[in-house]
């Protein structure tokens, strides 16, 4: 027997005639002849990255896996500011709750009265709605048919209106 064209002992894998990959992201196929080999590599990371769920849409992906969302973007209503509405209150707000319309204004072109005599009483708004009653009073010499009469004048005005005739005579000499 010539033992050199023999195979004297089998090998129990194909294993040798195979080339084992060396795999950044972990092997995907190994040999069928060869389990120890592997036959072809992942190409990415993916298979252990998670995909975000995301209503605005994607800000940025995983840096080994570029098909897979990993930060989402915000919702755009949340960087708008706030509109600071005084007394009057919000009447719309975005879908992040920020105030985008103000009520309107109750006071808004409402006037009052002006009083020479001040204001007796005011509106919801501060304005004048009724004037303070004003009165005035002088004392005058006059000649009246030759003769020599004290004038006295006291007249009131209710609402701040005017009386053309107030005065009265009170005696002559």
């Amino acid at each position: 027997d010539d033992c050199s064209s023999k195979c004297e002992k089998p090998y129990s894998t194909n294993c040798h005639n195979r080339v084992n990959q060396s795999c950044q992201y972990g092997c995907q196929t190994y040999w069928s002849d060869c389990s120890t080999s592997c036959q072809t590599c992942y190409a990415d990371n993916c298979r252990n990255r998670s995909d975000a769920s995301c209503s605005y849409g994607c800000q940025s992906s995983w840096g080994d896996c570029s098909s897979k969302c990993q930060t989402c973007k915000t919702n755009p209503d949340c960087d708008v500011t706030s509109l600071s509405c005084g007394g009057q209150g919000c009447k719309t707000t975005n879908s992040c709750g920020k105030c985008t319309e103000c009520n309107p204004d109750p006071c808004a072109g409402v006037t009052g009265l002006y009083c020479s005599g001040g204001c007796e009483s005011y509106g919801s708004c501060g304005q004048c709605t009724r004037c303070a009653p004003a009165s005035y009073s002088w004392e005058s010499s006059a000649t009246i048919n030759g003769e020599l009469c004290t004038v006295s004048c006291t007249c009131s005005f209710p609402g701040g209106g005017y009386y053309s005739s107030c005065c009265s005579i009170d005696y002559c000499l």
